[in-house]
């Protein structure tokens, strides 16, 4: 099964949402796998483990990472805008009253690499980014809120661009 989302999510992600739509409950596992430079746009990613997967320089601009495990990560120089690592908000309500549950948790995102990605717009709301690194990332318009960004680290300016709220708020 996992060999066969590998393929489906490299060749055509439309046909990975329409399957994924289908089979929510299926514990998928891609980690380890390379996926620099692939077009993953509005790829449906929720609840997968990704852990030390590679995106350098991917477009993964709108999709949707509720609930997946993205540990170790490397996404440098990859197009981040508008992605959902927290629960979704502002997707579609056909989609959202059929895989509810599946899009109201954060990801695991634990010493994941966002250096120069574009993040312009996202939303970690509810995430895990403890040890990240998002220096030289583009975070103008992007939302931490109750995340846990113990050790993460970012440029000096990141508060003139992103908004953050604590946790425990």
């Amino acid at each position: 099964m996992h060999q066969q989302a590998n393929q489906l999510l490299r060749n055509d992600v439309e046909t990975f949402n329409a399957w994924r739509i289908e089979h929510p409950d299926e514990e998928i596992d891609l980690s380890g796998q390379v996926y620099d430079g692939c077009e993953l746009f509005e790829a449906y990613l929720f609840h997968i483990n990704f852990t030390g997967c590679s995106f350098r320089g991917a477009n993964l601009q709108e999709c949707l990472f509720s609930g997946a495990i993205l540990d170790k990560v490397d996404c440098t120089g990859a197009n981040c805008s508008f992605v959902q690592f927290g629960p979704a908000e502002l997707i579609n309500v056909a989609l959202q009253n059929k895989l509810g549950g599946y899009l109201l948790q954060g990801a695991s995102l634990r010493e994941a690499i966002f250096t120069n990605a574009d993040l312009s717009r996202s939303s970690f709301r509810e995430t895990d980014v403890e040890g990240a690194d998002f220096r030289g990332a583009i975070l103008r318009g992007t939302k931490f809120f109750h995340t846990n960004y113990e050790a993460a680290r970012f440029d000096d300016n990141a508060g003139d661009q992103a908004l953050f709220l604590p946790i425990n708020q």
